[in-house]
């Protein structure tokens, strides 16, 4: 009985955080005033200022306004024209279009207004894939103004993220069946108090959910699952068609053909009933993203990024923040060097986890080391792509909540700190970070945070390498059967 309203209370905990506590931050315009305000310097300290201050503090809507200029311009509805442009246009510094005015505040910036809805991706760059309106629109069909937005697409993730955490529970009772379930929630939802408010102000948490039900889907045997979950995953996101050679050695390993054939059949139909609307009317403007992409420059938490910034520290050195592509950007001598290992470490990275789940998969001994071994190889090309890329947003470590906390307790309990530490470490850098001068002025102290949160993240991956070793093939059932 007592473990039972462990677990609830655990549970309550949870959802109150990612459902209530995130999506209660400061309105839009608060935050803009009391940033004004702060920045006149004739206030005083006193405990009123100081809440008003931590309620702006995880205020953080500029994605979430791009994502609703999107929707409202394939409505037709009055989007801010801010972020609908062609993809010339992201590529020139951002200093260009400051006009010193809110650019999401339709009092300061009037909304463009448009006689037709436009096509995304034709018409403007639209730099996700075809499965973000998936979450995008559903919001903005129902808010009047960018405050009721926000509220109402952080519970949406929220729900996603909630959602996440159930099937990963369910996942754990077949491959960690010693785990006490409400350890597993009780630290999910200390990653989640660690990662912050970004969790809900991005809809990284719609690929946390597509990971939970791939996992999900193969762990218990529900093939169709498992291909939906990876076919939204790569739709709404892109990066984890990295992972579709996983599921299949997982099932050709087990020479589960008749699974593998409707993961791969119910995979393709959703990508294909989701991405086609979008896709057809486009054309080759699709491919923008392609290019958009490729052709960013570093930015500024990655770890590429962070060593250029303490790079300041020798004397010559000219490195300075390019705003293009919608982020934070960093150029100068050496960065071209860094650029092309950062486009190349990642690949390394990539093809060196799918040899090594090749091995894995073939020289365990069961299903079990098999579950096992899917959920390391997910977390470890994940990793590989964060902290080797040349982007490194805060967000992507939503990614791995919860599968990195089921992965951390069931594979290295005592290297969960490392994965803590990262994620604390991340808010400490966004928003922290953010609103003080270290990032406009690229100070090493931010330098070194980045790098200390990127190095502690690729250590985490490390030591679960290293905790499920390659089995020596005499021992593999499936070999000593045939």
């Amino acid at each position: 009985m007592f473990q039972r309203r462990s677990l609830v209370l655990a549970w309550g905990v949870f959802c109150f955080i990612a459902c209530v506590l995130f999506n209660s931050c400061a309105s839009h315009r608060t935050q803009i005033l009391t940033g004004r305000y702060l920045s006149q310097g004739t206030w005083t300290a006193s405990p009123s200022l100081l809440f008003r201050v931590l309620h702006v503090l995880g205020t953080d809507d500029g994605d979430i306004a791009r994502y609703l200029a999107y929707s409202r311009a394939v409505l037709g509805q009055p989007y801010q024209s801010h972020f609908i442009r062609p993809i010339e246009e992201w590529r020139v510094d951002a200093t260009k279009y400051e006009t010193g005015k809110d650019i999401s505040d339709p009092q300061e910036t009037p909304p463009t207004v448009p006689s037709t809805p436009l096509r995304a991706y034709r018409d403007f760059l639209v730099e996700y894939p075809p499965g973000f309106f998936l979450f995008a629109l559903p919001p903005a069909l129902l808010a009047t103004d960018l405050d009721r937005y926000v509220v109402l697409f952080g519970v949406y993730m929220a729900l996603l993220l909630c959602g996440s955490l159930w099937l990963c529970v369910r996942v754990a009772r077949t491959t960690a069946p010693d785990l006490p379930e409400e350890q597993i929630v009780k630290w999910s939802t200390l990653c989640l108090l660690a990662l912050g408010t970004i969790t809900m102000r991005r809809y990284d948490a719609a690929v946390s959910f597509s990971l939970a039900l791939l996992v999900y889907g193969c762990v218990a045997k529900r093939p169709s699952l498992a291909g939906i979950g990876l076919g939204l995953g790569v739709v709404a996101k892109g990066l984890p068609v990295l992972l579709v050679p996983l599921p299949v050695l997982y099932y050709l390993s087990m020479r589960r053909w008749r699974e593998l054939a409707i993961a791969t059949t119910c995979g393709l139909f959703f990508g294909l009933l989701v991405g086609l609307p979008m896709v057809v009317p486009a054309g080759a403007h699709l491919f923008d993203i392609l290019s958009y992409h490729g052709g960013r420059p570093l930015q500024i938490e990655s770890t590429a990024g962070a060593l250029l910034i303490l790079s300041r520290l020798l004397p010559q050195s000219n490195v300075a923040i390019a705003h293009t592509y919608g982020s934070m950007n960093l150029v100068g001598n050496g960065e071209p060097i860094l650029r092309f290992l950062a486009s190349v470490l990642p690949i390394l990275s990539l093809l060196g986890v799918w040899l090594w789940s090749f091995f894995a998969f073939r020289r365990a001994p069961d299903k079990p080391a098999r579950d096992r071994i899917l959920l390391v190889a997910i977390c470890l090309i994940l990793v590989g792509q964060m902290a080797l890329g040349k982007v490194f947003s805060p967000q992507y470590l939503t990614w791995l909540l919860p599968i990195g906390v089921l992965v951390s307790l069931r594979e290295d309990f005592s290297g969960r700190s490392l994965f803590l530490g990262a994620l604390l470490l991340t808010q400490l850098i966004f928003p922290i970070c953010y609103r003080l001068p270290l990032v406009r002025d690229l100070s090493p102290i931010f330098g070194f945070l980045v790098l200390l949160r990127n190095c502690l993240i690729l250590a985490w991956a490390v030591r679960l390498l290293r905790r499920v070793p390659l089995l020596p093939l005499a021992k593999s059932a499936d070999s000593a059967a045939a």
